[in-house]
């Protein structure tokens, strides 16, 4: 009996080994869903509609996501994606690549041009249409968190909001010009932070380095190359970067004019 007893013993601490052994497996694999690399934004099939082409950059997981979708959309002037609408438990960020948009957030209608982002919570109804007479372009980034949604840290940090890139300050650098879009809380995160960088001809942005932080860049302009994990790689303007946690990595600004990048970091 006491035999029969140690082996049954033994089979459930086998048993609970092994289970722990898949959770970690399948944990690393959702965590690993999108990986760190450059998205060339004209090597993704184009996906036509009625009024509007799109095309998907990346969805998936990360260590700090429990969903990241990245599209872009391009609009006919004067129409419409779809009717004005909410997410549940998500946020929007909307990133103007090329022409005028109208952003509507909870009735307020605000026209918006290249370079301005904003940034929509989850419960506010949206629309967003081509205010334009040539075609409109955007990015269309979907966020969240692995934590709890938070809409009273949301609330109390403003709320949606958008941010008019004539509007913002630019700051002269040594090595080009910076500008701060926004750093605040939000129903996602507890920080999130968006800046833009003009780094001039044959600069680098700084050295190979890593960050708890994951990263994403998106190309306003200019060509450049991208070190990750020091291996190299070609981007220009409209590519996206994804840069997961802790991996190296720097931008050398390999053309002859300034290039132009947003940066955005997240911390949960």
């Amino acid at each position: 009996m006491k035999s029969i007893k140690i082996n049954h013993s033994l089979q459930k601490i086998l048993f609970l080994f092994v289970a722990m052994l898949s959770t970690c497996f399948l944990k690393a694999q959702k965590t690993d869903s999108i990986k760190s690399a450059v998205y060339a934004l004209n090597k993704i099939q184009p996906k036509k509609g009625k009024t509007s082409t799109s095309r998907q950059i990346f969805r998936g997981n990360t260590l700090d996501l429990a969903y990241f979708e990245m599209h872009t959309t391009m609009l006919e002037p004067g129409q419409a994606p779809h009717p004005a609408h909410t997410h549940g438990d998500t946020e929007e960020v909307i990133i103007v690549k090329q022409g005028m948009v109208k952003l509507t957030i909870n009735g307020h209608r605000t026209t918006i041009g290249p370079s301005s982002v904003a940034v929509i919570m989850p419960g506010d109804e949206h629309g967003i249409e081509n205010d334009g007479n040539e075609n409109a372009t955007y990015y269309i980034v979907k966020m969240k968190s692995q934590d709890k949604t938070n809409r009273e840290r949301a609330e109390k940090a403003g709320g949606s909001f958008i941010v008019n890139w004539d509007t913002v300050a630019v700051k002269k650098t040594d090595k080009g010009q910076h500008r701060d879009i926004f750093d605040r809380p939000t129903s996602q995160f507890a920080r999130f932070d968006v800046h833009a960088t003009t780094l001039n001809a044959g600069q680098v942005s700084h050295a190979p380095h890593t960050h708890r932080s994951e990263e994403m860049l998106v190309m306003i302009k200019g060509n450049v190359q991208m070190n990750i994990d020091n291996k190299f790689y070609k981007a220009t303007t409209g590519d996206v970067i994804f840069l997961n946690s802790e991996i190296p990595h720097a931008l050398n600004n390999t053309g002859n004019t300034a290039c132009e990048y947003f940066a955005f970091q997240w911390k949960n």
